[in-house]
């Protein structure tokens, strides 16, 4: 700039005085125009160094912003990924905190049947044979749904703690990986001819990071090779250096309902089992979750068989208590078929395809109100102590007819799970 300045002024003397100028000749005049430009070049230099410099402290400083930003959703996608881990156990340990309660209180008011549901009358053998079987069977199914919905329960929950323990971990970046973010003042020295580059005659600057620096370092003996290469893989080592590139677990990002696509317009696609749309983790989880899928299943089919036995017992109970010592034969046949009703409503619910197959259930019920109803009766009104109940004898082979339909309807399928498909709740 001095040097310019001095230049100005030496040309602007020889413009006032042009005759002493012509006259004296000095030595070295013929020199100044070259000085002059050389200075103006010099100039021009610096400033356009100055401008590549500070480009490059504003791209650096935008990339360090986008690397910042990118390891926060990574961060915040894992935390999303870990959610999902939780939502979905909850699934199950819900349930099963559910038949945990419910079948407790089932078994609650088994222990009273069986404690206070005494008859002070006289009743049939068939009635207190199948009530007591009933109140049995139905305690049994109910032990082991509590029983087996605490085994999935703490099953889920411990496999869903080790999957967040160990698989589904917040990708918190290492100082390797935070070291490759950062900028030096010395990798812009490195740029090469970039440092000089002319605003708008040339393309916009591509400046070198650190690994593919190193990279080309490593490999100069091949340095037109070296400039096409791009920069290593995420999560990949640099190829001629120890430093290690942040890994980027985005990908192209996700849409709000999720998948690779946009779903907006098409969510009656979100109803149909599309299993190109889950994700690693969803993937991870459902393999596990074949440790505790069995027990949450079979929790369920014997609350169901439980609970079907238990308004067996109960149908039969109130048969005795009503029409055997109380006397009021309607009553108890009503009551009879009200219960047998919800019990063949559940076995609809819970059971696919047991529609018309349901009413096996209710036949023993009805063949012990035909065999009260057709049973010989004293002047007053009692049964008589010594007859036979021949219609009784159908009860047996019904009542395990519908056993072994339940159980049949029971039985593991021959997938991967092994699960009783033919249960609704199974489903779920």
């Amino acid at each position: 700039q001095k040097l310019l300045i001095l230049s100005l002024r030496s040309a602007s003397r020889g413009a006032s005085y042009p005759l002493a100028s012509a006259t004296r000749p000095r030595a070295g005049a013929e020199a100044m125009p070259a000085m002059e430009l050389m200075a103006a070049m010099g100039l021009a230099g610096m400033e356009v160094f100055r401008y590549n410099r500070e480009n490059y402290e504003f791209d650096q400083d935008q990339r360090f912003t986008r690397d910042e930003v990118r390891l926060k959703m990574q961060v915040e996608l894992f935390n999303l990924f870990r959610e999902d881990i939780r939502d979905l156990v909850e699934l199950t340990t819900s349930k099963m905190n559910l038949y945990h309660l419910v079948g407790a209180l089932f078994l609650k008011m088994i222990c009273i049947f069986f404690c206070e549901g005494f008859f002070e009358a006289a009743v049939p053998p068939f009635l207190l044979c199948f009530y007591y079987v009933s109140q049995g069977c139905s305690a049994v199914y109910l032990l082991f749904a509590v029983w087996l919905s605490m085994h999935a329960s703490v099953s889920s929950h411990s496999y869903s703690t080790r999957v967040l323990t160990r698989f589904v971990r917040l990708p918190i970046p290492g100082s390797e990986q935070i070291n490759v973010l950062n900028a030096r003042y010395a990798d812009f020295e490195n740029q090469g001819g970039q440092m000089l580059r002319i605003p708008f005659l040339k393309d916009n600057n591509r400046w070198q990071d650190r690994p593919e620096m190193e990279s080309k370092k490593a490999k100069a003996a091949d340095k037109a090779a070296a400039k096409a290469k791009a920069l290593p893989a995420p999560g990949e080592t640099s190829p001629g250096g120890t430093q290690k590139v942040a890994a980027d677990y985005l990908g192209k990002g996700a849409f709000a309902y999720g998948g690779d696509q946009d779903m907006l317009g098409f969510e009656e696609e979100l109803l149909k089992a599309v299993e190109f749309r889950t994700q690693r983790h969803i993937q991870l989880f459902r393999r596990l979750q074949a440790q505790w899928q069995c027990y949450d299943a079979y929790a369920r089919v014997c609350m169901s068989l439980g609970i079907r036995m238990m308004l067996q017992g109960t149908s039969y109970y109130l048969l005795g208590l009503c029409w055997v010592q109380v006397n009021m034969p309607y009553v108890a046949s009503v009551l009879a078929l009200i219960f047998q009703a919800l019990a063949l409503n559940i076995a609809t619910l819970d059971i696919h395809g047991v529609n018309d197959l349901s009413l096996i259930g209710a036949l023993p019920c009805f063949c012990g109100i035909l065999a009260l109803a057709v049973a010989e009766r004293s002047l007053s009104g009692d049964l008589e102590p010594e007859q036979r109940y021949l219609l009784t004898l159908m009860m047996y082979p019904l009542e395990v007819l519908w056993f072994e339909l339940l159980h049949w309807l029971a039985s593991p399928m021959g997938d991967n799970g092994f699960l009783p498909r033919q249960f609704r709740a199974v489903l779920f």
